[in-house]
């Protein structure tokens, strides 16, 4: 691989709430593309917009939520694990 190709890489993976404080003060890079550079400040933007508080687990969409315990589960774990 070319390392120009290697250092033009942009990530394909967007966190839902960005990549934390410090790097939203950081200035982009002077050598991104000019196709980089203008989503640059879309992403700015839109990080600047989330809040960094935690989800609640009533919030959450019902396939990430915890499944409830059955009573099965509940006395082998009172029963402490394996025995």
């Amino acid at each position: 691989m070319h390392i120009t190709r290697i250092l033009c890489r942009v990530p394909v993976i967007k966190f839902r709430k960005g990549m934390g404080p410090s790097a939203a003060s950081a200035p982009p890079p002077s050598s991104a593309s000019p196709a980089a550079a203008a989503a640059a400040p879309a992403q700015a933007q839109s990080s600047a917009a989330m809040s960094s508080a935690a989800i609640s687990d009533i919030d959450l969409p019902l396939r990430y939520q915890r499944r409830p315990l059955s009573q099965e589960e509940i006395d082998h774990i009172n029963g402490g694990g394996v025995v």
